[in-house]
């Protein structure tokens, strides 16, 4: 998770596979986390385990640095009880605790399996991300879960993945396949 600004214990970052996203930034600091829209305005998305004046000094932060925060890099993560999220992702990782338990990565098959906490699983390509595919197999097995497991970083190649976008992923490329698959139009007899 490239980190953009450090200040006041305060972490600001992004993660490389949120691109889809509008623009917005992570915050953390020990336990807590959140998320703050950049565009098209300033907006709290979610804020979990900060204090009313945390949020406050953090939206005070964003609001004067904003520029600097859009020019610097895009997109976060979170993990907080005081604002909520309306986003279903969101939902389930940080209401339901929906985590990322480990990872198998196989460089020669192209295969990077995220396995959750509830036991289900979410397969992608290592070739889906930039640094991962110019890694070696020793250097893909270098990997931290961050933040309790909603996200996984590979220190040595800068690379920091986070569970939302990989849900996000699975999801669009699920319905994706569902579409070019499945004959929209059932005839029932």
């Amino acid at each position: 998770m490239p980190r953009v600004l450090y200040f006041k214990g305060y972490e600001f970052f992004f993660y490389s596979n949120e691109g889809s996203e509008p623009m917005h930034i992570h915050v953390g600091k020990a336990e807590a986390i959140g998320k703050i829209w950049l565009e098209p305005k300033i907006e709290v998305s979610y804020m979990y385990g900060f204090s009313s004046r945390e949020i406050k000094e953090i939206q005070t932060i964003v609001n004067e640095r904003v520029v600097y925060l859009k020019v610097s890099g895009m997109n976060i993560f979170k993990n907080n009880k005081n604002i909520s999220s309306n986003d279903q992702i969101d939902v389930l990782i940080y209401e339901k605790g929906l985590r990322i338990r480990t990872l198998y990565i196989e460089k020669e098959l192209d295969l990077f399996l995220i396995i959750l906490s509830n036991g289900n699983l979410i397969k992608s390509r290592i070739s889906s991300f930039k640094k991962l595919a110019e890694a070696d197999q020793e250097e893909l097995l270098k990997w931290e879960l961050k933040n309790g497991g909603i996200a996984v970083r590979w220190e040595k190649l800068d690379e920091d993945l986070s569970l939302y976008g990989f849900i996000k992923e699975a999801t669009f490329n699920s319905k994706i396949d569902q579409i070019m698959n499945k004959n929209p139009f059932t005839v029932v007899a």
